[in-house]
């Protein structure tokens, strides 16, 4: 196995001034707070686990993604120190006295049992700011500080705190920032990944996970740096984006474990990245969201033969669950779908809402349904060879999503997503000659009548509302 200092080489600077802070030293006690922030994702919490781990520290990790309210975090933390049953705690006085007899107890019994050194925690919040958020007094962080204080020096520790702001843009710091004094905290800096660390990073990582031939680590470097491209904005985090790019060098891999020790490699194209079907379905998979990692490397192989366009329209219609699209994608998949069953001559009734007058909106539609049926007028059904223009999608959309919704490049990566999806086609012009007309292009639904109502039933929209017959 690789070590921290192999794997993140970028970060040795930083591992090297934490391990002086935390380092066992007879002659310099530990310190009593440190303050660590950065960017999302940029090995905060990695580092830190590493290094108390190292030196065998005893540690009380929270992360406060997981708290949801101060006297959730009271419980947690006393249960940590003790077995027994707990308290009610109702308040930060009820907690810092339980925690008092605690410490006062576990000293007893170490005297009991003749031991020389002191129980010493070191207590880790992590994403710091989502705890402060519950804080109604504003004084939460500053007694944090004065822990050892308030616990009459019984609780030895020292408070690590990570964040993603700088220490003073924390919530309700200028409540308490003239109080500090000598209890402000170290703090450092994490910096982001630049783009080179984070090929040389992953190319780390896969060539010790995946067994690669040392022949053929510049062709996955440049794997690596193609892959980058697309799903570098849109991963949540590192480790996400290993397992996105493992997904992408599948038959890489496979025809790497096929080759001879003394290949050189030069016959591997790296270009068989876009030339996979099940590439673009992990592009799906991570813009939606719609499977997890782990369930996608179980469920595709890269031997997996490429399907029928048909066959991939019906098995995204047939599903029981729908993908977890993004809200401005779910609204134009509505907008589109409520434009291909009701005639252009009725959008200003149904959607303007600006020239409602006096009679409500749902009585003019339900007024104007009721003579609908009454005629027995014919309305056209859901048909792909109806096409709706772009002009009008997004007239529909607005007034769905409201009007102070401004129409940005966004909107139209949503399209581009349904497109890709195959949700939606963007057909050509009305003669039918097979060109896009680029002016005034038109989308056609290709999604079923169940799909889009289980999309609207997501978001609670009632579609049936807008919908004239």
């Amino acid at each position: 196995m690789l070590s921290l200092s192999d794997s993140y080489s970028c970060r040795l600077s930083i591992c090297s001034s934490l391990e002086k802070l935390f380092s066992s030293n007879p002659t310099i006690p530990y310190p009593s707070h440190v303050y660590i922030y950065g960017n999302n994702n940029t090995g905060k919490s990695t580092i830190i686990k590493y290094i108390l781990n190292k030196y065998n520290h005893t540690i009380l990790w929270f992360d406060c993604r997981e708290i949801y309210s101060l006297n959730m975090f009271y419980h947690t933390f006393i249960s940590l120190l003790s077995n027994n049953i707990i308290p009610v705690m109702k308040n930060f006085n009820d907690f810092i006295r339980i925690l008092r007899d605690l410490s006062i107890q576990d000293m007893n019994n170490n005297n009991n049992k003749k031991k020389k050194t002191k129980q010493y925690y070191f207590v880790v919040l992590h994403h710091i700011e989502l705890l402060l958020n519950y804080d109604t007094t504003g004084h939460l962080l500053y007694l944090l500080f004065k822990l050892n204080e308030l616990t009459l020096g019984y609780f030895h520790h020292t408070l690590i705190l990570i964040g993603h702001q700088p220490f003073y843009q924390l919530p309700q710091m200028n409540q308490i920032e003239a109080e500090l004094g000598v209890l402000t905290p170290i703090t450092i800096f994490v910096p982001a990944y630049t783009r080179t660390e984070i090929v040389t990073i992953l190319q780390n990582i896969l060539t010790q996970q995946q067994d690669i031939l040392p022949s053929s680590i510049s062709q996955l470097q440049i794997i690596i740096e193609l892959a980058l491209q697309s799903f570098y904005i849109v991963t949540n985090d590192l480790i996400e984006l290993k397992d996105m790019i493992t997904m992408c060098i599948k038959d890489f891999l496979r025809s790497n474990t096929k080759k001879q020790i003394n290949d050189d490699g030069t016959n591997h194209d790296y270009r068989i990245l876009y030339q996979k079907e099940f590439f673009m379905q992990v592009l799906n998979s991570v813009y939606t969201r719609s499977m997890s990692i782990p369930k996608f490397l179980d469920t595709h192989t890269a031997d997996e033969e490429t399907t029928d366009k048909s066959s991939h329209i019906s098995t995204i219609n047939n599903k029981n669950n729908t993908r977890d699209l993004p809200l401005s994608a779910k609204f134009l998949l509505i907008a589109i779908y409520l434009a291909t069953q009701n005639p252009i001559k009725y959008d200003r009734m149904l959607y303007d809402k600006q020239n409602q007058g006096k009679k409500s909106r749902r009585a003019k539609i339900m007024h104007k349904r009721t003579q609908l049926e009454s005629s027995k007028i014919e309305y056209l059904p859901l048909s792909s060879n109806k096409s709706i223009s772009l002009n009008r999608l997004l007239a529909i959309y607005c007034s769905l999503q409201g009007d102070t919704i401004p129409l940005t490049t966004q909107i139209y990566t949503q399209l581009s997503l349904l497109t890709s999806m195959r949700l939606i086609e963007l057909v050509g012009s009305s003669n039918e000659t097979g060109i896009i007309n680029l002016n005034e292009p038109k989308y056609r639904c290709t999604s079923s009548n169940d799909y889009v109502r289980r999309v609207a039933a997501s978001i609670d929209f009632k579609i049936d509302n807008l919908i004239l017959v």
